[in-house]
């Protein structure tokens, strides 16, 4: 996506997001789901990778949050081991919490992007919006100022969660042992964030039950399940029906695919999955008319989800690393010229990472508004793909999880797998939440 499309899409989307005529300025959702929404779209512009944009995504939403719920005497938080303290009392009442939130989120996002200008100028927008609705100078200058302020403190946090350490950690290494992950066509690109199971989780810090979910033996015999996994996803990618195909796209949320264009390979830009589940989190929080605080904790429960869920998936990919199906397909007398219905992402394939943060984000989102709950995903519209309708998140997660089958990507054990990954990633974390937090 230009740059040029992107700026005319950030402001157009100022318009696109009605503000609610039964709720005041100060509680309206409006500025905490415009600055998610452009926050995608800068993303999706930047080719930010799947684990990157969660770690965006969630310390942005924290920094909003902490402001947000800082009246509440129970909150995340305090469930977060070295946050820092955020005492804004110092800063009395003269201040609007959604403004100071806005600030805070915009600050913090800023510094995890590469496209700055039209998040700015979407932001300078948004400013103006604030404006316009009467705030007087000095309760925006104060507003600004707490946001500033608590923006550093998530910034100092953030820089010690060891992402910069994994920055100038060696390049991964293609292992020759059998069955473990090969570079894949078209591509052939490099593993994509190799250290990422180094970075600090936020609520995920017991992993015993987790790591009790093992992949099946890697074995190239015809009578061995492995083999007999790869016949059956072949048989299945072989006979896909429309519909089949229809899903594989629509889940597909894959920033790093090529589209063939004459004799040369394009980025074809698309949403991260985690991106892909934030629209969700913001259709329901829509849906349900929930004021900015009430969003402020659904993005930041389904932020947290993603984040943690992306850490453990990732280091368990690259403790196993296993091979991507087209390899084992082409490579064992199979079929030598089977390609997947989608391309294999550059990462190895145990578990599914769709599986994992898609159970995850849908048991959070479970967590906070009930299992059943029927809304309509519009999020690959963009990618031209028509709405889905789903009855529950589950639902939705369940779909996310059999699509990468589709597609060809996985194998099933690591789909479903990764499901009971990601149901007990969301299940601990709804536990915290249900422990620490005031639910509005």
């Amino acid at each position: 996506m230009p740059i040029k499309r992107n700026v005319f899409l950030l402001l157009f989307l100022l318009a696109s997001f009605k503000v609610s005529a039964t709720v005041d300025y100060g509680r309206d959702s409006y500025p905490l789901n415009y600055l998610q929404r452009n926050l995608s779209l800068i993303l999706v512009n930047d080719n930010i990778s799947p684990p990157m944009a969660s770690r965006v995504y969630m310390y942005s939403h924290m920094a909003s949050y902490c402001i947000l719920m800082n009246e509440d005497k129970k909150n995340i938080c305090s469930s977060v081991k070295d946050f820092p303290v955020i005492n804004l009392s110092a800063y009395g009442k003269k201040y609007l919490p959604s403004l100071a939130a806005s600030f805070a989120f915009f600050q913090v996002a800023e510094k995890m992007i590469y496209t700055v200008q039209p998040f700015r100028d979407s932001f300078a927008v948004l400013q103006n919006w604030y404006r316009n609705q009467g705030i007087t100078p000095d309760v925006f200058q104060q507003s600004k100022k707490v946001g500033m302020a608590v923006a550093q403190k998530i910034i100092n946090w953030m820089n010690t969660d060891r992402f910069n350490e994994t920055r100038k950690m060696n390049k991964y290494v293609l292992l020759k042992t059998p069955g473990k992950w090969q570079l894949t066509s078209p591509g052939y690109f490099p593993a994509v964030e190799p250290h990422w199971g180094e970075i600090r989780p936020l609520l995920l810090t017991d992993r015993k039950e987790l790591d009790k979910l093992l992949p099946i033996p890697f074995d190239t015999s015809r009578k061995s399940f492995f083999y007999k996994e790869a016949d059956t996803l072949y048989k299945i990618t072989t006979r896909l029906s429309d519909e089949q195909k229809l899903i594989a796209s629509f889940w597909d949320c894959n920033p790093f695919a090529l589209k063939p264009v004459g004799h040369i390979n394009l980025i074809d830009k698309k949403i991260s999955p985690g991106g892909h589940w934030m629209n969700i989190a913001a259709i329901a929080s829509h849906s349900k008319g929930l004021d900015i605080k009430q969003t402020s904790q659904v993005f930041t429960r389904c932020a947290i989800a993603l984040f943690d869920a992306f850490i453990y998936t990732w280091d368990k990919k690259y403790q196993y690393s296993y091979l991507r199906p087209e390899t084992f397909i082409q490579q064992n007398g199979i079929d030598n010229n089977w390609k997947p219905f989608i391309q294999s992402p550059p990462f190895p394939e145990f578990p599914s990472g769709h599986a994992v943060v898609s159970n995850a984000a849908a048991s959070v989102l479970t967590g906070y508004f009930g299992a059943d709950f029927t809304f309509i995903d519009d999020t690959e519209i963009a990618y031209g793909l028509a709405p889905r309708k789903f009855n529950s998140f589950l639902q939705a997660a369940d779909e996310a999880t059999i699509s990468r089958v589709y597609g060809g990507i996985h194998f099933i054990f690591s789909c479903f797998t990764g499901q009971q990954m990601g149901k007990l990633i969301g299940d601990k974390i709804n536990r915290q939440f249900e422990k620490t937090e005031t639910k509005h």
